[in-house]
């Protein structure tokens, strides 16, 4: 058992047992005092955390105001730039509507351009209508004047090659003895008028360009000739065909041959074989047709 006399005795006993301190102290304190430090922590530490919470809130804030003053200086180069372009734009609207009355003008030309383009049209149709007409009548009136002039130049270019049968027969190797005139021939095909011939041949045979008695060693050999400018197969055949009339009529040799500036291939093949003799006219003599 504790006996307390004095003070000292009093707090020697309050130190010895925790539990009257306790209750020494919740006596003369009361509730309040004793829960005071529990409260002063609770709100220093709430303290901590609203000062925790300020230094994020300035913090984000200091981040919200450079954002800001970002978006404020963007702002401010896109107010910029919108000026410009409104400056632009309005330029652009400017030169649109100067660009519209220019079209509008253009147009108005081009109509006009197309209206005149399509009386040019049709008076260009009348007129090649027109031209047609003249072509057509020209163009006939040169082939009169071709005819004309193919017959004048074969006429002269027959009549020289006859006045050269001597010198053709002495090209040929032969004597020149006489050149056989339509009415030798008619005569010719008169003495023989059993023969097999047609009409049409006899025709062609009377109407041979030129056929020229001449002679070697042998006797008598007949020369069958057609004159062309340019001889072909109708040229070749007919003067082969001659030739052959010839022989049946007298018996007697003969020779096909044409005179011509030039000829077909396949002319050239036979003169290149020897069946048909090429009598060159040369630029002295004139064009035959």
């Amino acid at each position: 058992m504790t006996i307390i006399n004095n003070q000292e005795d009093f707090l020697r006993a309050l130190s010895e047992n925790p539990e009257w301190r306790d209750a020494v102290r919740a006596q003369i304190l009361g509730d309040e005092l004793l829960n005071l430090p529990a409260h002063l922590k609770a709100f220093i530490e709430q303290m901590a955390s609203f000062a925790n919470r300020v230094d994020s809130f300035i913090a984000s804030q200091e981040q919200i105001n450079a954002e800001q003053r970002q978006i404020n200086a963007e702002q401010k180069q896109f107010n910029a730039e919108q000026k410009q372009f409104n400056a632009e734009q309005k330029q652009f609207n400017a030169e649109q509507r100067q660009f519209n009355a220019e079209q509008k003008q253009f147009n108005a030309e081009q109509r006009q351009i197309n209206a005149e383009q399509k009386q040019f049209n049709a008076e260009q149709r009348q007129f090649n209508a027109e031209q047609r007409q003249i072509n057509a009548r020209v163009e006939r009136r040169l082939d009169r004047m071709s005819n004309d002039i193919g017959q004048i130049k074969g006429f002269y270019a027959r009549s020289a090659v006859i006045e050269d049968a001597k010198g053709i027969a002495n090209d040929m190797g032969f004597t020149y003895t006489r050149t056989l005139h339509k009415d030798d021939l008619l005569e010719m095909a008169h003495r023989n008028a059993d023969s097999a011939m047609t009409v049409n041949e006899r025709r062609s045979f009377r109407e041979a360009d030129l056929v020229i008695e001449a002679a070697d060693d042998s006797g008598i050999i007949y020369i069958a000739m057609e004159i062309s400018y340019t001889a072909d197969l109708r040229d070749s055949d007919r003067a082969q065909r001659n030739a052959g009339i010839l022989t049946d009529f007298t018996g007697r040799p003969a020779r096909a041959a044409i005179a011509s500036v030039r000829n077909d291939r396949a002319v050239d093949e036979l003169i290149d074989s020897g069946a048909v003799y090429w009598h060159i006219l040369t630029d002295k003599h004139p064009n035959p047709e």
